[in-house]
């Protein structure tokens, strides 16, 4: 029996840096310009954010100036083994990332005007009188890093002429990262307090190591008339998270890295001018943002059953169905939000001492379901192209660790989850794609012509979902937006409409405020936004001049048609622009490049 051994060694290492230093402005480093940077206390200047009760917050972002200096380390090594029937695989990776720099918050304040002088928030604004104000003090610089160890075996086995089954096992170590000065500090609901991580028994990175990632793969090929006409594959498998990050670097802003302190009017109005008076400020009870101890490394199930064959003329059509479940996905909610009720939401709140508490965990789960069409011609007679066709459905509980377009994924009622699934913030329904290459023939063989390519991309989707939201924390339990959750409304008529356009794109008036102390009833994610479809194309040319001289004229036009594809309505109920849909992605583009290599 024949074998033959191959080893394959990899090592890679990338380095990033950016700096979002504004809310328009950011990119890789001044000193890449040769010039000066601006210092951190510099960065820190500028204008508050305003918050106008019924309008678009001003002002800038309450989240920057933001820095990232990252590095990646990878080494992987392969060796693969043909030994009659099997060729067998066996390697791994080792990976270690690190992350400096740091994310300010409220660095400027937050300006916030309800109305609470002249009953009309905007009124107030002119007058120059907020409501109250904030003020963060960050030192919480950033310096995470962690490392990945992974492992795996695989064999390809040829039953037979016709058959080939694939086995193959993955296992993933993880370890989740650490801050090198252990400066993160997370809140144990045991003890209802704020503990150091590396202490006391807390892990250094405040959860605990996940040793459980066993990944097995399970495949099967059969081409049932071994001429490649019809072939039939299923296959199996269960793929892990690369571990958190974000998560962990949220534990950056507790006590004492850093504080939010309030300033209010209690001993006389505030104004513009001295919107954070040092004598008129107190710094909020805690509110801290932690990882439950026993957090676990996300994973899902993959698992697929298709059909594909040459119909001949390089034609090849396929059918697909594919199923994804997703669990242990990252998840959030308010671990100290009270019921719903009248007065003060620190009497009533369930852990006393403390404001609002992230509460971050691997409760998170998914489900998603797809057929797949697929057709694809090989390149002859000067043509190729690929189309393909998704219809699909993908449900979970929490789209993401941070806000998505459309909702930001912390719970309405943190003692009802059950509630929060509906349609992933992501889902698409249906989704057409169609790409195209074409040489060009050259008319009367003329030299100039020839060599001329076509190149076009069709796609065509329906719309994502989007969450209706209320600005104002209805249910006096803390929802407050941002990192925390929003009121929703109540659903009190059918928001679909038989005509619709961008001044009113769904039924406003099927939207509003429950009664007060109370939650809405309206569901996540029930209205679906406008969908989007773009031709693409492009007309290019490569002449050579000499032996290693090479210039290429290309011409792009991106939606060609310029064709209106708008961005998701204003989801807020309550203001003016409530079901209006107020930006789109560009129009048509053209472009035109000439380039030249040697």
């Amino acid at each position: 029996v024949s074998s033959h051994i191959l080893n394959e060694f990899r090592f890679g290492y990338n380095r990033l840096r950016r700096d979002v230093l504004t809310e328009n402005s950011s990119f890789d480093g001044f000193s890449a310009l040769g010039m000066q940077g601006p210092s951190l206390d510099a960065l820190e200047q500028g204008y508050p954010s305003f918050v106008v009760s019924g309008y678009q917050r001003l002002g800038d972002d309450p989240n920057l100036p933001t820095v990232r200096r990252t590095g990646h380390t990878h080494f992987s090594d392969v060796v693969s083994l043909q030994r009659g029937r099997h060729h067998l695989k066996l390697g791994g990776e080792i990976r270690r990332y690190k992350e400096t720099g740091f994310t300010r918050l409220f660095p400027r304040g937050q300006v916030i005007f309800t109305g609470a002088f002249t009953g009309d928030a905007l009124a107030d604004v002119l007058l120059g009188l907020p409501s109250l104000s904030l003020l963060g003090i960050n030192n919480n610089d950033q310096s995470l890093h962690n490392w990945a160890f992974n492992g795996f075996v695989q064999d390809d086995w040829h039953i037979g002429p016709t058959v080939t089954l694939n086995l193959g096992l993955r296992y993933e170590y993880n370890r989740p990262p650490v801050d090198s000065q252990d400066r993160l500090t997370i809140f144990d609901p045991g003890s209802q307090a704020l503990l150091p991580v590396g202490e006391g028994g807390v892990p250094r990175a405040g959860v605990e190591t996940d040793l459980n990632n066993f990944g097995p793969r399970l495949g099967l090929a059969w081409d049932t008339f071994g001429s490649g006409k019809l072939v039939i594959r299923t296959g199996y498998g269960v793929f892990y998270d690369s571990g958190t990050l974000i998560e962990n670097s949220s534990m950056y802003f507790n006590p004492p890295l850093f504080n939010l302190n309030l300033f209010s009017g209690f001993a006389g109005p505030l104004t513009l001018g001295q919107a954070f008076p040092t004598e008129l400020g107190f710094a909020l009870p805690p509110s801290p943002i932690t990882l439950d101890r026993h957090f676990r490394t996300a994973y899902s199930q993959h698992w697929s059953l298709g059909l594909s064959g040459d119909v001949g003329g390089d034609v090849v059509l396929e059918a697909r169905y594919v199923g994804t479940r997703g669990a242990k996905l990252v998840s959030k909610r308010d671990l100290n939000q009270p019921v719903p009720g009248e007065g003060p939401l620190f009497a009533r709140r369930p852990i006393s001492g403390f404001d609002n508490i992230l509460f971050i965990e691997s409760a998170g789960s998914s489900t998603y379901h797809a057929l797949q069409l697929r057709a694809h011609k090989r390149l002859s007679r000067s043509l190729s192209f690929l189309g393909a066709y998704t219809y699909s459905k993908s449900i979970d509980n929490a789209s993401s660790f941070l806000g998505s377009d459309g909702y930001n994924n912390t719970p309405q009622d943190s003692g009802n989850l059950a509630a929060e699934r509906a349609l992933s913030s992501f889902d698409l329904r249906h989704r057409v794609s169609w790409s195209l290459l074409y040489s060009l023939p050259s008319p009367m063989n003329r030299s100039f012509f020839r060599g001329w390519q076509l190149s076009t991309l069709i796609t065509v989707q329906s719309g994502r979902p989007l969450t209706p939201i209320l600005e104002f924390d209805n249910s006096n339990t803390g929802n407050i937006g941002g990192i925390f959750g929003y009121d929703r409304p109540n659903l009190v008529g059918n928001p679909q409409l038989s005509s619709r356009d961008p001044d009113q794109y769904f039924d406003a008036s099927a939207f509003a405020a429950a009664g007060p102390f109370h939650f809405g009833n309206a569901g996540r994610n029930i209205v679906v936004g406008p969908g989007f479809s773009s031709l693409d194309a492009a007309l290019s040319r490569e002449f050579t001049v000499g032996q290693e001289h090479k210039i290429q004229i290309r011409a792009e036009v991106f939606n060609g048609l310029n064709r209106p594809n708008f961005r998701l309505p204003e989801g807020f109920v309550g203001r003016p622009t409530f079901g209006k849909i107020l930006s789109a992605s560009p129009g048509r583009e053209l472009q035109l490049s000439l380039r030249y290599s040697f």
